[in-house]
Parts: C-alpha cells; structure tokens; sequence
C-alpha cells in the first residue's frame, strides 16, 4: 500500500474510493483516558480575538462590514488570504472567501435576485455587469430548476401547496469531502471522474448521459481548482495525506514512506531504496498550563480539586461571579498525572479519526482539557454526523471535559452525558450501523447558583425570584447531578486575600501528593482494567474499599439521614477511598467518610433533599 496507508487494514477503499469502508475497516473504540488535551495557542487567541473584534463592529454597525459586489465567489476567485495578513505565520491554513475576514462573498448560483436582495439589505449593489451576465448570458442552478417546472408545479409552488423544492438556494456540487483528498489525493480522485466520464462512450446521446457528462466535467474542474487553492497557501493536496510519522510510533515496526506506486517498485527490485521512517519518540514534557499558586484563597475548592485529580472524580464548582471558578478549573491539567503510552495510543486513536493530528506530532502526550461552550449541540458534545464522528466527551477521552455556565447549556444536551457519564463509552446509532467511541472523562463543571450569581452568598443580595432560582437550578437534573461526586462551593473572597501578595500553593507540590495516591491505586488495580478510583466496579467495591468500624458507622448514619441512592453510596466511598489514598491510609477512616459526604452537601444546600 502507499505511504499514506501503511498501517490500516485492507479492504475496497485500497482498490477504489470508498471512504465508507475504510472508516469500517480502520475505526477502534477507544478505551483510554483523559490525557490528551491541549487548549488553544497563544496565536490562536490572538486570531480569535482579531475575528471577534470584527464581529462586535458588524453588530454596533447593524450590518456587514464589507461586501465584494464585483467578483462571483468560487474556489480559486480570490487569492490567498490570511486573517492576519502581516503574520501569516500564525495561520496553518485558513482560506478567505474573499480578500480579508468578515467580508462577504458574492454567491449568484441560488439566484441572481436572491442575491442582488441579499446585497440590498444591506445597502450594497450588485455590479451590473454581474447582473446583466447572470441574467441574460448564464444559467443559474436554480433558473435550471425552475425551467423544468411543469404548470402544476408552479401553481402549488406560488400556493405554498407545495415546498422543498430549490427556490433561494443552489444544489450544489458534490465533489468529495475532506476526508476523501486526504485519503486518496486529488489526482486519485480526478481519475475516477475522467473514468466514470470515459463510461459514458464518446458522444453521450441520451438526456441523462448528457446532464452526467456536464456534471462530472464540472466536478473534474472543481477539483483541479482545489488543487490550485491547495498550491496557494504552500500545500500539495494531489496524493493522499501523509501519515508515515504516526505508524512510526509503533513499537518493533519499520515504516517506509512512498509517495508513488513507483517508489515501491524500486525499492523491492533494488533500484532505488527507501529508508525507514525514523522511530517517533514521545516528548514527555508536560502541558504548559497556569500554575495553582495564582489562585488567591479558596482553600476548599483547591483540596476538592486535588481530591477530584487523584481518583479522576468528577466535579462541580458553585458560586458568585469573580470568585474564580473558571480560573481554577483551567489549572486542572497541572495536577494531572502524565498519560501512559496505552493512554496516549488510545487518545491518539480518537484524535485521528477526528482528523486532529499534527503531522509532526502524530502521537498525543498531554491530557485533553476540552473547553466547551454552553451553545454546543447534544452531536457537538456527544458526537454524531451521517458518518458518526466523536464528539467533545470522546474528544475529552482520558482528560478534563469542562462545562463552564453549566445551567446555560440546553437541559436535553445535559442529559445526554448521563450514560457515558456511566458507562466510559457513548454509542452513536445511524442507519447503516453503530459506532462505539470512549468516553473516559473527568468532567469538570461551575455555575452561578442563579442569574445575578447571589444565592446563598451571605456577602450579596440576591435580585432574582425564587421561580427563577428554581428554573436555573433545575435545568441540572437529579440523576447528571447524581454522578458528579464533588460539588464544592466558592465563596466571595475577603478584601484581606485579594489583596495579599502571598502565592498560593504550587502545581507542583499537589501534583507530587496526587502521584503517590496514583501509585496507590496502581498497585490496587493491578491485572484488571481499572485505572483510577472512580472506576471501581460495584463488584469490586467492597473488597477495594475497606473502611473501619468508625467510617461504617458514619456511612450507615449518612445513608439513613440523607435518603442516600445506592449509586450516590458508591460515589460516597470511592471519593472517601481516595481520600485515604491521598493521607497514604489503605483503610477508609471515619475522617474520609466525612470529607467524601461534605462534597455532596450543595445538592441538599440548593437542590433540596439528597438522593
């Protein structure tokens, strides 16, 4: 197989293209842990914050900010462009539809009077020589559409009888998605146009073998264009992607890179030899993250944090606005362990299939610490598509999903966490089958206990109605609320800890508690598949989580008391497991019992009665 393959399994996409099958062939579940996050770069903030600048311009003006009236958008109608164009540098590829960011493309293939409104709206006009050609010289797509259109059709179009029919918008042209140049290359895929064209004889003589010859000639010439648009920004997208350095990683495995089915003949006849690809090697440095000790105060959330680290617990961080509970939360990844090669592998492998690798650094190293915004989508956040991709949570895979203004998120995209949540795996189910992507996350979640952010803050006065209090808390449902094992509240800080110039505890210092407790659970879980205390299996509890008569009795009083589930008991005592992991106990004592209980009093505090 060529280069780009090496390392998948054969099947009919090696003879013709055909995605779908290779997808099939090559897929693995993923079974790892939440290591390999990385968040945003510097420059792609910069970017970011370049774009949304735009962004509040156009909505303080009411309107678009430019608009190319002259030139009819397509993929090579414009050159190169960058959002920064001084520092292209920033930019791995970026493609502009126009001649710089935010201005708006001329599209006239849904209709030329669509367009010309479109523009009018927002006091532009079209040129008139794009008008005129477009009108009179030109077809459209939809002026195709609407010109077989029988009596009927339009009688019950005008009638609003009938709808779904093209009108306002192009059909487009479907020439392959990404995932087929990136496979097979675009010179693969021009073939096969020119051959499905050849099968049409030399003179197509029929009214569909006509309309197909049109259409795959245009296709043909699309691709070619994007072979041009590729060529622009310093890229070859004409052989399928490169994927030597990833196979490389494999350990005991030669890889030979060819570009060429040539390559290949010369080197087994003795022509011309390639080289292996040099053995990937894995940087062990640790993500470059914020440090702990620039968190003022909040004592309680930090131990919650550390506690959360050590066992891969999840997490839910409550409290007014300002008292940094995002800020926290982003220093996670500094108190996570350093994945293992299974879990970079694993991470690795989801990455992958999301097309998320870099080329010079095919393997991740570092837990993921997925950010995601409340505006995200259950597919977004779970994963999905027509050909099931993972989503954020898989994503998260043996790293930190984190949910920030958690009652902002729509309540039905919340509840589809419960079972991954649960089980460490989420399955998508479409049509033609299922796919099964892991999911073994520790989720980190804060909130504002209700809009203006001061219930139960003896420091503010709360403005907002007890219905509003209860439609904000409500939107987290008892059962999501139930596998979050550590609710910890964050106070207003005193005048007296803003101001101090003392740093707090270091990154470092808790990382080195956390390590040991891991070891712990190593030694523990050794010849199963466990990897942390969150994942102990209710089979396994009671023989991994010894308590003495002290921690039973609590257990048993707290149970009675608080109306305890018996998966809230089961989080009870593997939160309290790791907090004797952390004191170096291998017996739970009364003291881990009653930190492991503590974690749970916000549910009774702000949603009534516990579980």
């Amino acid at each position: 197989m060529q280069e780009a393959w090496e390392g998948f399994k054969e099947g009919i996409w090696t003879g013709e293209v055909d995605v779908r099958d290779f997808i099939q062939k090559n897929y693995t579940p993923y079974e790892g842990d939440e290591s390999f996050l990385v968040g945003p770069t510097e420059r792609t903030k910069e970017l970011g914050g370049e774009v949304l600048d735009l962004l509040l311009k156009e909505r303080e003006q009411g309107g678009v900010l430019d608009m190319d009236t002259k030139t009819v958008t397509g993929i090579v109608s414009h050159p190169a462009g960058y959002i920064d164009n001084a520092h292209r540098d920033k930019e791995t590829i970026v493609g502009l539809q126009t001649d710089k960011p935010l201005k708006r493309a001329l599209h006239v293939n849904g209709g030329i009077r669509i367009a010309c409104q479109a523009a009018s709206q927002h006091g532009y006009k079209v040129d008139e020589n794009v008008v005129e050609r477009y009108t009179f010289e030109r077809k459209t797509h939809n002026a195709g559409v609407f010109d077989v259109y029988t009596p009927e059709m339009r009688a019950c179009r005008s009638a609003h009888i009938i709808t779904g029919l093209p009108d306002g918008y192009g059909r487009g042209r479907i020439i392959g998605d990404y995932r087929r140049v990136a496979l097979y290359g675009v010179n693969r895929l021009i073939e096969e146009k020119q051959k499905d064209k050849d099968k049409l004889g030399e003179v197509p003589t029929t009214e569909k073998e006509i309309r197909c010859a049109e259409e795959l000639s245009d296709q043909i010439k699309a691709l070619k264009d994007m072979i041009t648009l590729g060529a622009s920004y310093g890229f070859d997208i004409t052989r399928p992607a490169e994927n030597a350095k990833e196979a490389s990683v494999v350990e005991g495995l030669s890889v030979y890179g060819i570009s060429h089915i040539s390559d290949l003949i010369n080197h087994f006849t003795g022509k011309k030899r390639i080289s292996p690809e040099p053995p990937y090697v894995p940087s062990a440095e640790m993500f470059e993250t914020e440090d702990l000790s620039d968190v003022k105060g909040q004592a309680l959330a930090r131990h919650a944090l550390e506690v959360a680290a050590a066992g891969f617990h999840n997490v839910l961080l409550i409290g007014p606005p300002g008292t940094g509970k995002s800020m926290i939360a982003k220093r996670i990844p500094s108190i996570l362990p350093p994945m293992t090669f299974d879990e970079s592998i694993e991470t690795t492998g989801i990455h992958s299939i999301a097309g998320m690798l870099d080329r010079e650094k095919p393997i991740v190293t570092v837990r993921p610490f997925r950010s995601v915004s409340h505006t995200a989508s259950a597919v977004g956040l779970i994963g999905g598509g027509s050909i099931p991709r993972p989503g954020e949570i898989s994503l998260a895979h043996n790293g930190v999903l984190f949910l920030d203004e958690l009652p902002e998120f729509d309540r039905r995209t919340l509840e589809t966490l419960r079972q991954p949540l649960e089980d460490g795996i989420i399955t998508i189910s479409r049509a033609q089958g299922s796919v099964s992507y892991p999911c073994d996350i520790m989720l980190v979640a804060a909130m504002n206990p209700c809009p203006c952010g001061n219930f139960g803050n003896p420091k503010g006065k709360c403005t907002c109605t007890q219905k509003i209090i209860q439609n904000n808390l409500g939107k987290i449902s008892r059962p999501v609320l139930d596998r979050i094992e550590i609710q910890e509240e964050m106070p207003q800080l005193s005048y007296e800890e803003i101001s101090s110039a003392k740093k707090g505890e270091p990154s470092s210092a808790v990382l080195e508690r956390i390590m040991k407790a891991r070891e712990i659970q190593q030694k523990r879980f050794a010849g199963t598949e466990i990897r942390s205390n969150s994942k102990i299996p209710p089979a396994y509890l009671h023989e991994m989580c010894p308590m003495d008569e002290n921690a039973k009795k609590m257990l048993s009083d707290c149970f009675d008391k608080m109306g305890l589930s018996a998966r809230a008991y089961d989080r009870i005592l593997k939160v309290a497991r790791t907090c004797a992991d952390l004191a170096g106990s291998e017996i739970i004592r009364r003291q881990d019992i009653s930190s492991a209980v503590n974690f749970r009093s916000l549910d009774r505090k702000y949603w009534g009665a516990g579980k």
